[in-house]
């Protein structure tokens, strides 16, 4: 098995799946020019970025590694935007000698400042967007878990924690991605007796906001230590990453 560096930005870029968000057409992907940017920016701290896919290609760009794996198989249909953690969660528990991981968008997301020094072990660390829950379309009109919607209206006041940017210790990513996974689990347990009520919708961001709040809401950190205001291509010095 491959050795991997003890800290690490992660990503994932899956091809030939319908794009429910920005409905993008996803079979003609390069998927080295796709991660270029990024690569750029942690190449000035000498970060590797490891990206996921279920594709072989591969790139000459020396603080890439592109791993080809194979899509998580479900009963339930999932978007890329679930399988994407299943992905994750595999490979961070398949690789003990990492320490700490930053999981990234893979397209627009950039390094601003060296983050893996100031992490605290049990803190979970998270991008945010300018808007309360309440007031995302994405996460309320999506089809969620019947457990997760109400839960959604009860704390419509929070605001909304954007994937984009999570890091944190190998060991706390691993509980937080495996308490998606049990969410997911439960869906496709569900759709073997009425697959008319399970089902996770085709976006993530109501699941990752619920677990995040739900389970780990005092060990969370989020804000402007660690991205730049979301969509405002800001180059906040304070910040760890630029989301948008």
């Amino acid at each position: 098995m491959m050795k991997v560096e003890n800290k690490i930005v992660l990503t994932e870029m899956i091809i030939g799946m319908d794009d429910h968000l920005y409905h993008r057409d996803t079979m003609q992907i390069s998927v080295a020019e796709s991660v270029e940017k990024q690569a750029r920016s942690l190449e000035r701290y000498n970060l590797p970025l490891y990206v996921l896919t279920n594709t072989d290609q591969q790139t000459t760009q020396s603080n890439v590694h592109m791993l080809q794996i194979e899509l998580p198989k479900y009963q339930i249909p999932l978007s890329f935007y679930f399988l994407r953690w299943r992905m994750a969660f595999d490979f961070l528990q398949a690789h003990s000698e990492i320490k700490w991981v930053a999981l990234t968008d893979a397209t627009d997301v950039e390094l601003l400042n060296y983050p893996f020094d100031q992490l605290e072990e049990n803190r979970i660390y998270f991008g945010d967007e300018p808007m309360y829950i309440s007031g995302s379309d994405l996460i309320i009109q999506n089809k969620n878990p019947t457990v997760i919607q109400g839960w959604l209206w009860a704390n419509g006041h929070l605001i909304v924690l954007n994937p984009g940017v999570i890091l944190g210790s190998r060991m706390i990513i691993l509980e937080y991605l495996g308490a998606m996974i049990q969410l997911i689990n439960e869906e496709e347990l569900k759709a073997v007796d009425d697959s008319s009520v399970a089902g996770m919708g085709n976006l993530d961001m109501a699941v990752v906001n619920y677990v995040a709040y739900r389970y780990f809401n005092r060990r969370l950190v989020h804000g402007r230590r660690v991205s730049t205001v979301f969509h405002e291509q800001q180059q906040n010095r304070g910040s760890w990453f630029k989301h948008k």
